[in-house]
């Protein structure tokens, strides 16, 4: 995981915060939490106000569907 000093940076550009290999599904769970609580903490508008995107409602849906599918046995 980089920290990038710009948002629009890509690539290698940042400091790397962390590393560790994560199965699939561990990574979409992390991932999923992580989506889950910046929409508690700021709301969808406020992401929008904060990082200048709209929230990825559809697509965080879309991952947590398929990780749920994952999951069952």
């Amino acid at each position: 995981m980089l920290e990038l000093r710009d948002g629009r940076d890509h690539g290698n550009r940042g400091t790397e915060i962390w590393s560790h290999q994560l199965r699939v599904d561990q990574l979409a769970r992390a991932v999923i939490r992580c989506f889950d609580a910046v929409a508690q903490t700021y709301g969808e508008s406020g992401y929008r106000g904060k990082w200048g995107e709209h929230f990825p409602r559809t697509e965080l849906e879309a991952l947590r569907r398929l990780w749920r599918v994952h999951q069952q046995p």
